[in-house]
């Protein structure tokens, strides 16, 4: 089963409470995930990933697309799009 999950952490008064610090080789090497991975691209995403990222962190990348339309709620804004997009990624696997 595929979900699309979005998730956020927000304080109080409304601010993320996500933090980013610098990883050690070894935390780098534990946050790999060694599941073949898709990636697709919005173009209205707040941060669209470079193919070069998602090549590092998904070793077992088997598809990434940029697409024409979308953005951070691309399930809501372009459901063919996002499906199509999910049966590309794993049509592989079958």
């Amino acid at each position: 089963m595929v979900r699309v999950v979005p998730v956020a952490a927000i304080d109080v008064q409304g601010r993320s409470v996500a933090r980013g610090r610098a990883l050690g080789p070894e935390e780098e090497a534990e946050l790999l995930v060694e599941i073949p991975v898709g990636v697709t691209v919005f173009p209205d995403e707040l941060y669209p990933a470079p193919r070069s990222w998602a090549e590092k962190a998904y070793p077992k990348l088997i598809h990434f697309n940029k697409v024409d339309e979308g953005g951070h709620f691309a399930a809501w804004e372009q459901p063919q799009i996002l499906s199509d997009e999910i049966r590309a990624t794993f049509r592989s696997l079958r």
